[in-house]
This record gives structure tokens, C-alpha cells and sequence, in this order.
């Protein structure tokens, strides 16, 4: 008997997960802005809201086997909108100091990425027991995925310019809450990976993370693949939260043309993976991959030069095709 209900349910968790994390994009750094009036500060945000994610991403994969899917989604979802709460919370009570708020950052997002992780790796159980296909899974998870980067950007600006953008960190809290909520109803354990015993304790874990970069290291493909991509989202990153925060707030002095820009990189990324979706298995993936990154820098250099918000927009759609 198919069981469809818990992947409709992992639909709405990773969706409504995804929404709240393009909130906290928007947020954190209109919030460093808004309390510091600091570049530099907003900068430094941004590299504790990117580090932690790549340790855990790293460190994270024995210990999801350990602890099992549905536990880590759910621990996580809980903890990360805790971290997120406390930010206005502390910031409306007691004060919150800026190294306080870069712990909290760094907690935030060091505990969403295993969450994000286990929640992937439910993909081929709940496909499965609801008969779908997981082409078809993936697929429909990509364009949900890329239209919150459209959609939550634009709706974040808006809230942002509306409430503040310490109040939207309230609905992103929220936003885990509810993710929680569905994942932890909505999926039976039985149906997913159950906590694998593992001897060895520290030892075990060890060895289990060796494996896995002796693997990734032996292919040469894949090792490669990743250097290149850690390298240029480190590299690209400070675009998303120092430079086009600070075009925002100090250019052109509204929240709302930082969700505008963001939202029409998203809406180039939505068509441009639509049509690659069609034509994409007829062309040669070398060459598009390669033609595919040297030409991303062109938008790139033209943003750097902070033209006006018609024109920001459009090089954005451009960057985000």
C-alpha cells in the first residue's frame, strides 16, 4: 500500500524550512546593519553564518547514522529556531552585545545543516513508499527550493520594511517550529533510517569520517567538483551579505530593493533550470559547465560597480540565469 502522506509532509517541512532560512538571510545582515550601521560587522556575520555550515556539513554525516533521520531533522529544526529566537529576544530585553550575536549565529547555522542533511536523506524511503519515482521527487524538490530563493527574499524585504527586521526573525523561528511539527507527525519512524548502533565511540566516529574522505578523495571527478564549488561559494558569498545589504541599506536605503534583487536572482535561476531541464541532457556538460562559470562573472563585475536599481536587478536576473 502506498504511503503518500509523509512525503507530502516532507514536502511542506523542507519548503516551509527553506522560506524561513531566506528570511534569516535577508535578516541577520539588515539587523547587523540596522544595529551597527557596520559593513565590516555585517562581513564578519557572514562569515560565521557560512564556516559553521561547512563544519557541520562535514562533521555531521556519522553522527546523522548514529542518531537516525527523523531525530536529527527534528533536534535540529528545534535547537536552530531557539538560536534564532534569542536574537530578538535578547536584543529586546537584556541586549545583545555583537560577539553574542555571532554565537548565536554560528549556533543557528551550524545546527541547521545536519538537519538540512537528514532531511535529503529521507528522499529514496518516502519516494519509495509513495510509489514516486525519485527523479520525479528530486525534480519537484528543486523547484520548490528555487522558488523560496524567489519568493522569500521579496517577501522578507517587505516584512522587513513593514515589522523590522528583528520581528521577522520571530517568523523565522516560527518557521522551524512548524518544520518540526510536520516532520516529527508526519513521517512514522519505521519509515526512515532508524539510529544505526555503532561501536567505537570516538574511535568509530573517526574511522567512519575517514571513509568518507577516503572515498570522496579517490574520485577524482567528485574531489574535484567540490573543491571548486566550496571555493567559489566562500568566494561568493560576502556578495550576499555585505555587498548587496550595504548597496541596499547605504545606496539605495530600502529593505525591500534587497528582496527585489535577491527574488530576481532566484527567478533566473528558476528559468534557467527549467529550460536546462529540457535541452540540458542534449548538451555536452563540459563545455556548459565551463562556459557556465566564466560567464557568471560578468553580472558579477557589473553589480560590483553599484549602478542604480533597475539596473541591479536586471544583473542579478542575469547572475541568478
Amino acid at each position: 500500500m502506498q504511503q503518500r502522506t509523509p512525503l507530502y509532509m516532507w514536502f511542506a517541512a523542507n519548503i516551509i524550512s527553506d522560506f524561513g532560512n531566506r528570511l534569516t538571510n535577508l535578516a541577520i545582515p539588515w539587523f547587523v546593519l540596522e544595529t551597527t550601521g557596520s559593513l565590516s560587522k555585517a562581513g564578519v556575520t557572514g562569515f560565521f553564518s557560512v564556516l559553521p555550515i561547512v563544519l557541520a556539513t562535514f562533521l555531521g554525516g556519522p553522527l546523522i547514522e548514529r542518531l537516525g533521520y527523523k531525530r536529527v531533522s527534528v533536534l535540529a529544526d528545534i535547537l536552530s529556531g531557539i538560536t534564532v529566537a534569542l536574537v530578538p529576544l535578547l536584543h529586546a530585553t537584556v541586549g545583545l552585545s555583537f560577539w553574542q550575536l555571532q554565537v548565536l549565529v554560528f549556533l543557528g547555522a551550524f545546527l541547521d545543516a545536519p538537519g538540512s542533511t537528514a532531511r535529503d536523506a529521507m528522499v529514496p524511503e518516502l519516494g519509495s513508499a509513495a510509489g514516486v519515482p525519485l527523479e520525479r521527487v528530486n525534480a519537484i524538490s528543486q523547484v520548490a527550493y528555487r522558488l523560496t530563493v524567489l519568493s522569500g527574499p521579496l517577501v522578507g524585504g517587505l516584512l522587513i520594511g513593514a515589522i523590522g527586521a528583528s520581528n521577522v526573525l520571530w517568523v523565522d523561528a516560527a518557521t522551524f517550529a512548524i518544520s518540526a511539527v510536520l516532520i516529527s507527525a508526519g513521517i512514522p519512524a519505521g519509515l526512515v533510517q532508524s539510529p544505526q548502533a555503532q561501536g567505537g565511540g570516538l574511535t568509530g566516529y573517526v574511522r567512519d569520517l575517514t571513509e568518507g574522505l577516503r572515498f570522496v578523495r579517490a574520485d577524482r571527478l567528485v574531489f574535484t567538483m567540490l573543491a571548486v564549488i566550496t571555493l567559489t561559494n566562500f568566494l561568493d558569498s560576502p556578495s550576499s551579505s555585505v555587498l548587496l545589504p550595504g548597496y541596499a541599506e547605504q545606496v539605495i536605503g530600502s529593505p525591500t530593493a534587497l528582496g527585489g534583487v535577491l527574488s530576481a536572482m532566484g527567478l533566473g535561476s528558476v528559468l534557467s533550470a527549467l529550460v536546462f531541464a529540457a535541452v540540458g541532457p542534449r548538451l555536452p556538460r563540459r563545455v556548459v559547465s565551463l562556459v557556465a562559470w566564466v560567464v557568471v562573472a560578468l553580472p558579477m563585475l557589473g553589480m560590483a560597480q553599484l549602478p542604480g536599481l533597475p539596473l541591479m536587478i536586471a544583473l542579478a536576473f542575469l547572475y541568478g540565469v
